[in-house]
């Protein structure tokens, strides 16, 4: 993708700095991924992505090519979202053993989340669109439709998913 990216961002005007910028922002993603920040790389993607539709708008170059790298970009986030979920569920070693490092803990609805967006996540990748009652019946008995929507909102916020409609006939995508 950072090729692909070079080689776009050299048909841009030379005196335009967005290239430079969008050039900046895939090497540090790339950096921020070889590191395992997700978090960081995350909101990255987010800016680059930003860039694409900013460079799409000026017409320099066709717009099917912003359109590929951004789809690019939104697969890398959602691999970036799974692959943080699983590193949360492997155990870290401490970096001193003999002074262990005090780690906070983490709220119990904080780690029910981080469950519940795993499980809607793997469905999404199964079906590109889902009703909130598919979702729901992941959880049966176990969460209130509105703990659902808030979570999704989350997802939403944080463009991983997209939703179409209101609240009880609306229609969520994976972006």
């Amino acid at each position: 993708m950072t090729l692909a990216i070079y080689r776009l961002t050299r048909l841009l005007p030379p005196e335009e700095p967005i290239g430079w910028q969008i050039r900046k922002l895939a090497n540090e993603i790339i950096g921020d991924l070889a590191l395992e920040n997700f978090k960081i790389a995350q909101k990255r993607i987010g800016l680059i992505r930003l860039f694409f539709e900013t460079a799409k708008t000026q017409d320099w170059v066709k717009s099917l090519n912003w359109e590929m790298l951004e789809k690019e970009y939104q697969d890398l986030l959602t691999e970036t979202v799974f692959l943080e979920l699983k590193g949360e569920g492997e155990e870290k070693k401490e970096k001193n053993p003999i002074r262990p490092e005090k780690r906070r803990k983490k709220s119990k609805s904080f780690d029910e989340f981080e469950l519940r967006k795993k499980n809607i996540l793997e469905e999404f990748k199964k079906k590109k669109k889902l009703k909130i009652s598919e979702i729901k019946s992941l959880f049966p008995g176990k969460i209130s439709e509105r703990t659902l929507r808030n979570d999704l909102q989350k997802l939403i916020d944080k463009k991983i998913i997209s939703k179409e409609g209101s609240t009880h006939s609306a229609i969520y995508f994976l972006k």
